[in-house]
């Protein structure tokens, strides 16, 4: 019960630490882009598709740089950007939220 407590509490601190890369990625996102296209640091921020804030280039641009801050502080080499992944409407790339589920599992 204590060995899954702790697995539990880690995977909630490394939940914590990709959002909070994620934000860092907005605000610089949020730096050089005008009010309309500044994206809120919430969990349930749609990123892509219809209703994303981001277009493709953007989105590649936002992906890149998120892998790139993951690797680093996570001393590890996962990709982040999957050009298949873009194409799918309600898939991982979707929100802040699905992004960050996704980069948890590629990070296990």
């Amino acid at each position: 019960m204590l060995l899954e407590k702790a697995h539990y509490l880690k995977d909630m601190f490394k939940e914590s630490e990709v959002i909070q890369i994620i934000y860092q990625v907005i605000d610089s996102h949020n730096s050089t882009n005008p009010s309309e296209k500044k994206l809120n640091k919430d969990k349930d921020t749609i990123i892509s598709g219809i209703n994303g804030s981001l277009d493709s280039l953007g989105m590649i641009t936002f992906l890149i740089e998120v892998e790139t801050k993951v690797n680093k502080h996570f001393k590890t080499n996962i990709n982040i950007f999957n050009e298949e992944l873009l194409m799918i409407e309600d898939g991982d790339y979707k929100s802040v939220g699905s992004l960050a589920n996704y980069i948890l599992n590629e990070l296990n």
